[in-house]
């Protein structure tokens, strides 16, 4: 015999657990662990030690394991590395 209540339930549950897993999926691939970025400079940009050309380069997190608070810049395909800085959070 149909009961409703009871197919209520488990619609209302598993569609609660798809939700969730969905969420849970789009949220761990929405960014890399060393949450690299990338910027493109339309002249010099003059940092401690180093004057980058005109052009794109990747920014990201020296070792995103421990405090986070190291940034590395390095150029646009991450091979060379142009400079390492302390950062402090704003």
């Amino acid at each position: 015999m149909f009961r409703p209540v009871r197919f209520k339930r488990i619609v209302v549950i598993s569609v609660c657990a798809v939700a969730l897993i969905a969420s849970l999926r789009s949220a761990a691939f929405a960014q890399p662990a060393d949450k690299r970025t990338f910027f493109t400079f339309s002249g010099p940009v003059t940092m401690p030690g180093v004057t980058l050309p005109t052009g794109k380069y990747l920014f990201r997190i020296a070792d995103a394991a421990s405090s986070g608070h190291v940034v590395q810049v390095l150029n646009e395909d991450g091979t060379k590395i142009y400079g390492t800085f302390f950062s402090i959070a704003a």
